[in-house]
């Protein structure tokens, strides 16, 4: 961990703050509801300041959250002393058992901070590992077809609209930026740029960017079956061009080895 600048983005205060929060968005809720049943054992992956755990521990009969910035974890033990938060490396989950947990959670697009291919296999492979055979894997990844900032006008009054469409196209221009180098859109996925990671101004991290069909085929391969795919703003999804990142949920087979 030392000298990762990963690492270093989210054990930053300001960062944590920024995430000290419990909102979800739209896809959240609609996975959590539907893929994470009363009574499940539940494994939170990237928990950062707990974001995700009132909406999670509320359903599960056992809830663990796991994070790899000790100032994150600090900060969730804090707003939830009742619940069990970890430090953690989620490519390391050998303190588990096969089949321990019965839904698997990785959000915020978290799988793509890893930063190799290795890693990002071997992540996989352990949430495969640890899922009961019919358990849930629901995560998020940036999408690598992505190239615009799609402005949301739900519910905005006329002078919001004429703001988000001026900031959609301020914001679409440093999408962008950021991806037309690496030729993401194009090659179906690729580490890019993500500005302002974390809301930070100034902050920057690379993150792994993937087209649908390839985070199928890495799901495929550590032995996990994708069932569902939303934009954040579901059930209304922009043009694939306009979702910055997909959520996916994946299942591990019945007949899956333990």
């Amino acid at each position: 961990m030392p000298g990762d600048p990963t690492h270093a983005t989210y054990s930053d205060p300001e960062v944590v703050r920024h995430y000290d929060h419990s909102e979800l968005q739209p896809a959240e809720r609609y996975l959590f509801e539907r893929y994470v049943p009363d009574g499940a054992r539940v494994l939170d992956l990237g928990v950062g300041a707990g974001r995700t755990t009132p909406h999670l521990a509320a359903r599960a009969a056992r809830y663990v959250g796991l994070d790899y910035a000790e100032a994150m974890v600090e900060r969730a033990r804090a707003r939830f002393p009742d619940r069990e938060f970890t430090h953690g490396d989620a490519t390391d989950l050998s303190r588990y058992g096969d089949a321990e947990f019965s839904v698997v959670v990785f959000s915020f697009n978290g799988l793509g901070c890893l930063p190799t291919d290795e890693l990002r296999a071997r992540c996989l492979r352990e949430m495969a590992r640890v899922l009961e055979p019919g358990g849930a894997l629901v995560l998020s990844l940036h999408n690598a077809s992505c190239l615009l900032f799609w402005p949301d006008f739900r519910g905005a009054s006329a002078p919001k609209r004429v703001w988000r469409a001026a900031y959609a196209g301020v914001a679409s221009a440093r999408v962008l930026r950021s991806r037309l180098p690496s030729l993401a859109a194009w090659r179906g996925a690729a580490y890019v740029p993500e500005v302002n990671a974390g809301g930070q101004k100034g902050s920057q991290t690379i993150v792994w960017a993937a087209s649908p069909p390839r985070v199928r085929r890495e799901l495929d391969q550590a032995g996990l079956t994708l069932v569902e795919r939303v934009a954040p703003t579901h059930p209304s999804s922009p043009p694939g061009v306009g979702v910055p990142w997909w959520y996916y949920a994946a299942i591990k087979p019945r007949d899956a080895r333990r």
